[in-house]
């Protein structure tokens, strides 16, 4: 049984029953479900319909599920990272070479804290404060209104 061809069997049964009966919903509906196998067909598709609103509703799930353990796996690794930090630090190293990988110091350079939007000038705003745009300018020794520097810091780079 094909869908199209069902379709286009129930479509010319429709007005073949219209032509002799009239339009009498309830005769032509009895008529099409004796003659063709529509009602079967809508019967496969609501059932296929069910089956991948389960689907959708289980990929959901396991998204959440997967989502959450991403967040602790994200967490792990900033706990990790911590901690290789302390051990350098503790032992007096600012690197270290090794067979998983090569672990640094890096110094962060000194970014833009916008203080006040509205006091930022033009110039160094897009749809939003454009933070390069004020960091070049204070890299070029001038102060922009409504900004500070911070103290820049250090990160601990990791590549594997």
């Amino acid at each position: 049984m094909s869908v199209k061809s069902e379709i286009e069997k129930a479509r010319e049964l429709r007005k073949h029953i219209i032509e002799q009966c009239g339009d009498d919903p309830d005769l032509i509906a009895d008529m099409i479900e004796a003659e063709t196998s529509i009602n079967d067909l809508i019967e496969w598709a609501l059932r296929k319909f069910a089956d991948e609103k389960t689907f959708e509703s289980a990929i959901k799930e396991r998204v959440d599920q997967l989502q959450a353990r991403k967040k602790a796996a994200e967490r792990r690794q900033d706990k990790l990272r911590d901690l290789i930090g302390t051990l350098l630090t503790e032992s007096g190293q600012n690197q270290y070479k090794g067979v998983e990988g090569t672990v640094s110091f890096k110094t962060v350079p000194p970014k833009p804290i916008i203080q006040d939007e509205l006091q930022v000038p033009p110039e160094y705003c897009k749809l939003s404060v454009d933070k390069t745009a004020i960091n070049q300018a204070y890299k070029n020794g001038m102060n922009v209104p409504g900004c500070t520097l911070d103290n820049g810091g250090t990160t601990l780079m990791i590549r594997s």
